[in-house]
């Protein structure tokens, strides 16, 4: 009996291991885990944020008709969300009407997913969960959290008046980027902090008082997309895109 009972568990365990590596998931070509967290930065001001698109791959010999669904982990107050896959739907679709058709060993198009976030001016973090799952086998599925924070935009300007702070450059970059400041002597501590798509961060240096040029090497990391925060006496005064391009 204990014997067939080892036996048991080691096949619900491959089991469930194969419906895991069944359906894989990409972010910017990069495969992202089962569960994994990636964020997204944005300007709290716009008018709406977007994801760059993920794309699903079918790794079994069979075609999969693939549905998503939309969890909204933990949202900020006033702001919202939706997705597309194949069609755009509004707010309030929780699980796509309609299934996309993904081939035997292939991946949907770049094109297909998309979710958006509307921040409405709202700062603070949104997380919303996605699931990707078979049609007709609910347990082949692969699911993201997708963290979008809205850069706070307007923020510590009365400190940076008469002051500035340029954008890194160059971008892309390969082994070094450099950012042009001017600050005030409003300011009594300026850093800059590069992170990567999962939100961690792998770089960052601080700017001195007055003005001066800022050069930090990069020649570490991996070729990819990444995010780069100005801080302003504690605060984010403005995020944006980085590209490691070697």
């Amino acid at each position: 009996m204990k014997k067939l009972l080892i036996i048991f568990s080691f096949l619900l365990f491959a089991g469930l291991t194969t419906n895991a590596q069944d359906l894989s998931l990409f972010f910017h070509t990069k495969h992202v885990g089962d569960g994994d967290t990636i964020l997204k930065y944005g300007d709290a001001g716009a008018a709406e944020i977007v994801i760059d698109h993920l794309v699903v791959r079918n790794n079994t010999g069979k075609a999969m008709s693939i549905l998503v669904s939309r969890e909204r982990l933990d949202m900020q107050d006033e702001t919202s969300s939706q997705f597309c896959w194949g069609l755009c739907y509004p707010p309030s679709t929780e699980v796509s009407p309609n299934s996309r058709l993904i081939m035997a060993n292939s991946a949907s198009t770049d094109e297909e997913f998309s979710g958006h976030y509307l921040p409405d001016g709202v700062l603070g973090p949104s997380y919303v969960k996605y699931k990707f799952y078979n049609e007709n086998s609910i347990d082949v599925q692969v699911s993201i959290v997708i963290k979008y924070l809205g850069s706070p935009t307007g923020i510590s300007e009365e400190a940076m008046m008469g002051g500035k702070v340029s954008e890194i450059y160059p971008n892309p970059a390969s082994q070094s980027v450099s950012l042009d400041y001017q600050l005030t002597s409003n300011v009594t501590q300026a850093s800059v902090k590069i992170y990567n798509l999962l939100g961690a961060e792998v770089k960052s240096a601080n700017l001195e008082n007055g003005g001066n040029r800022l050069k930090i090497d990069i020649s570490n990391l991996d070729n990819g997309i990444y995010f780069y925060s100005i801080y302003v006496n504690g605060d984010a005064y403005k995020t944006k895109k980085l590209i490691v391009q070697k």
